[in-house]
């Protein structure tokens, strides 16, 4: 799950300008993401997320093959968004919490793509014992890394 884990905070290092949906709302008039989401957090978290799992990979073989960090890297991401969507249908406003979904939007966005594009490695992967692991681990490193970042003041909540 490290390109995951990587991508969600390193999107938030860009400080990213433009936004992903463009400034446009959806049909029932509210954003489609909000300007939270932005081009340059979603490269830039990729990337980071990339990265570390590359840097994994080459010392342990864990992932497989480059296409699978990517698709870990950028799922956390894509679970990021989606959890953005869903906010915005509920009216709930940016900043504001929807708890689970919040936490593990990530781990959701990562294992649907891996199970959409590399369901044999996926499913090796993640059996239930690792699985279970992760959903219980991630809100607890989701809660840190969050704390942390309102702390070096890169997010304006702490959740």
């Amino acid at each position: 799950m490290l390109p995951a884990y990587i991508s969600s905070p390193g999107a938030v290092l860009s400080r990213g300008k433009m936004p992903i949906d463009l400034g446009k709302n959806f049909f029932d008039g509210r954003r489609i993401l909000g300007r939270g989401k932005t081009f340059e957090g979603l490269a830039l978290g990729t990337l980071l997320g990339f990265i570390a799992g590359v840097i994994v990979e080459l010392y342990s073989g864990l992932y497989g093959s480059y296409f699978n960090i990517f698709l870990l890297s950028f799922g956390g991401l894509f679970g990021d968004i989606c959890n953005s969507f869903l906010k915005r249908r509920l009216g709930i406003e940016q900043g504001k919490k929807l708890p689970v979904l919040d936490q593990l939007n990530l781990v959701f966005g990562s294992w649907f793509l891996c199970f959409v594009f590399s369901r044999d490695w996926f499913l090796e992967s993640f059996n239930w014992y690792i699985a279970i692991t992760v959903l219980v681990m991630t809100p607890l490193l989701h809660r840190a890394a969050n704390i942390a970042a309102y702390k070096l003041r890169l997010k304006d909540v702490p959740w």
